[in-house]
Parts: structure tokens; sequence; C-alpha cells
């Protein structure tokens, strides 16, 4: 008999609680889908939080955030990273809504790392808690483009890996400006460290650290060119991408993208694709195509935004290079302009000639003929 009564007791409090989930979720409904009399209706509007598309510093005093709708920010504040000081940010007024222009009470600093974080919210009422990093502003940027490619990537001993080489047209100051491969996306692009370069300085982007020669990949920021051993090391400024699964960064078809800031003003590009992307002329991604188009409509490539306007990497290896051949006909008035670049500019070069770090290769590759017999 005990075990019957608990057993009753048991089937009542199941009940109960049932009873009390049914009823919850019957309210929930029908708070959240409109419950009515005719049946159930979907409520509209708009439930969605907004989204944070750009951050950048657009003088050392202002700070422009980008988002998905008009939002309102509040409690916006700005931290310095390694002291963790704060200023203020103020928003001015804008036309666009979803554009927030931050008026900061401390300027920004060169080669510095900031974070800024408030809270964002829309005219629905739906909020986005954020907190974001971005490099102080560079007023010193130098003139700088684009100059020698490679896609490649051998193992063994002595492996090759990829590189972008970039030429420093005038001097400045690297820090916040920023490289990008379409191919490998938006989210990856690299951003340079605080360096300061000289006119006619060659520095070079490695895309990745390979195995035990990893640790000796050091980044030269300072005036030290030697102070990186690995066996990709030149005698010119070396730079690393952070690449810890050591994947490939660069497409055998590829768009790549030099500004002065993160969103900021395009310096350079180059287009460059291999036969068979050429004969399809369609790029392997959408956004990919959209990045081309920016190149083209930017004035920085004037053959066309399709793969049959691009530079031919067609027989590009470890050991050839594409590279840039009027590199020392670039104005440090005007930098990279459409006369100075596109399809005509680039070649392959011949065999065992990548240079990087230094002066280009001028004969270009040959691919042999076999012999009648």
């Amino acid at each position: 008999m005990k075990h019957g009564k608990k057993f009753m007791c048991l089937l009542r409090e199941t009940a109960v609680a049932l009873g009390i989930i049914t009823a919850l979720y019957l309210s929930f409904s029908s708070m959240a889908c409109g419950t009515t009399a005719e049946g159930t209706k979907t409520l509209d509007g708009d439930f969605t939080a907004p989204e944070l598309r750009e951050c950048s510093p657009q003088s050392p005093n202002e700070l422009l955030l980008r988002f998905s709708k008009a939002v309102t920010v509040e409690d916006a504040i700005v931290t310095q990273e390694d002291t963790e000081e704060a200023a203020e940010a103020e928003r001015k007024p804008t036309e666009d809504q979803s554009v927030v222009n931050l008026a900061l009470s401390e300027p920004t600093k060169t080669g510095k790392q900031y974070r800024v974080s408030g809270t964002a919210v829309d005219l629905a009422g739906n909020s986005l808690d954020f907190s974001v990093p971005f490099n102080g502003y560079n007023a010193g940027v130098p003139g700088l483009a684009l100059s020698e490619v490679r896609d490649g990537y051998t193992s063994g001993d002595k492996p090759k890996s990829e590189f972008i080489e970039v030429y420093a047209i005038t001097a400045g100051n690297l820090a916040g400006m920023t490289l990008m491969s379409a191919y490998d996306g938006a989210e990856k692009l690299y951003v340079f460290p605080d360096v300061e370069v000289k006119a006619g300085e060659y520095i070079v982007v490695h895309c990745r650290k390979v195995g035990s020669d990893a640790a000796k990949a050091i980044d030269e920021t300072g005036t030290n060119l030697h102070a990186s051993a690995s066996f990709e090391s030149t005698d010119a400024r070396d730079l690393w991408m952070d690449n810890p699964d050591a994947e490939s960064r660069l497409g055998p078809s590829d768009i790549l993208l030099l500004r002065d800031r993160e969103g900021g003003n395009l310096l350079d590009a180059l287009l460059y694709a291999d036969a068979a992307r050429m004969a399809k002329n369609e790029w392997q991604k959408k956004a990919m195509a959209d990045i081309a188009k920016e190149a083209f409509e930017a004035g920085l490539w004037p053959d066309g935004f399709t793969p049959d306007c691009a530079a031919s990497s067609e027989h590009m290896t470890s050991t050839q290079t594409l590279s840039r051949q009027n590199i020392k006909t670039i104005s440090a008035q005007s930098g990279v302009s459409a006369a100075t670049n596109g399809k005509g500019a680039w070649m392959v070069t011949k065999t065992s000639s990548a240079s990087p770090g230094a002066a280009n290769s001028s004969e270009p590759y040959v691919e042999k003929t076999s012999k009648r017999r």
C-alpha cells in the first residue's frame, strides 16, 4: 500500500508539473505569435540585433562605426589596450543614421592599439553590446606599391612559402595599413605593425611560418633587418602573417588590395589569374568579383575586372614569381595609378629568378618546347 500511495503522489506531482509547463508554453506562444480567436498570427516587426560592420579611425580624434541599420549608441568609450586609459566618445551628427562618427576626448596615437565599447540600439529597441579593437590613426602612411608575389608552397629541408613583396615609394609608418587577398577573405586581412620605413625599401610579407623553422620567423619592426633567421628570411625587411595552421593564404587566381587603413583608401591592387580561370572567365567566389570591380572602379586596374583582364599567373611556381616590371617609374607624388598598373605591368619571370626583398628580374619565363628526334 505504501508503494501504491507513493506512486499516486508521484503521478499527481508529474501532472501538476506538466500543467505548469503547458501553461507557460501557451503563454509564450501567445505573446510571440499573437494567438487570437481566429488562430495563430505571426507578429510583424524587426527582432534582429544590429551588426557592427566597420570600425575605422578617420583622424586622431574621430572614429567611424558603420552598422547594419540605423542606431543610437550609448555609453561609448575608447580604451588604450596597453595602459587601459579611457577616453570619452561623443556622437557627431550624420545624415546616415547607420553611420556613427565618434568624437574622442583624447587623440589616438600611431602604432597604439585601442578598443571601442558601447551599446547600439536600433529603432525597434533591439540592442548590441560591442567591444572591438582598432589601431590608432596614422597620419604618416607611406606610398606603397605591390611588387612581387609567390602563391606556391614547397616542403622539405628548406621549404619555400607564399609571400607578397611591397615597395615603399615614400617614407612613412606602416602602422594600421592593410593587405588583403580576396581568395583569403576580408576577415583574414593582414594589418601592418608599427614600422618606420624609408623610401626605396622592400618589405616582404611572408604568408606562413613552417614547422620547426617557425620560431626563427621574427617580425623585423626595428632597424635590425637580420633579426629573422628563418630559411625564408631576406636581406630586406621581413614580416610574417599570423597563420598558426600554416594554411595557404593566396589563391592560384586572386585579387590583392593594399589600403592606407582598414576600410580606407586603396593604394594599389593586383588582379591575377591562371589559364583555367581565364578560360572560365569567372572568379571563384562572388566576393572576389566584387573586390575586383572595386579595384577597377578605383582606377587602379585599368583593364577590367573579369579574370581575362587580369595579369597571367600561368607557370607561377615557388621559383617563378609574378613580378612588377615598372616599380621605379611610379611617382612619389601620385602613387600607383591606371597609367602604372594593369596586366601589362606584370609577368611571371624565369625559373630561379624569385627575388623577395630585392629588385625584380626582367627576364620572362619561357616554356620549354620538346625537341624532335
